[in-house]
C-alpha cells in the first residue's frame, strides 16, 4: 500500500523481485523515501512512515522466520 508496487515484478532485478525482500532490503539501506509512492512521500509524517516500514520489516521477518 506504501510503494503502489507489485508484489512480484519481473521488472526488478531478480534478487528484488520479491516485494516483502525488496523492502526489507531498501529499509536496511535507509532508502525508503525511494520506494514510496509520491504522494505518501510528500505529504506523510517521516517520522510516522519510518516507523511503520519499521514495524512492517519486523514483521516480514517474523514471518520468513528471520
Amino acid at each position: 500500500l506504501l510503494t503502489g508496487k507489485k508484489a512480484l515484478s519481473f521488472d526488478r532485478p531478480e534478487i528484488d523481485r520479491n516485494l516483502a525482500i525488496y523492502f526489507v532490503t531498501t529499509i536496511k539501506e535507509d532508502h525508503l523515501l525511494q520506494i514510496l509512492e509520491n504522494h505518501i512521500a510528500n505529504e506523510g509524517n517521516i517520522e510516522q512512515l519510518k516507523e511503520a516500514a519499521n514495524l512492517t520489516k519486523k514483521v516480514l521477518n517474523v514471518k520468513r522466520g528471520g
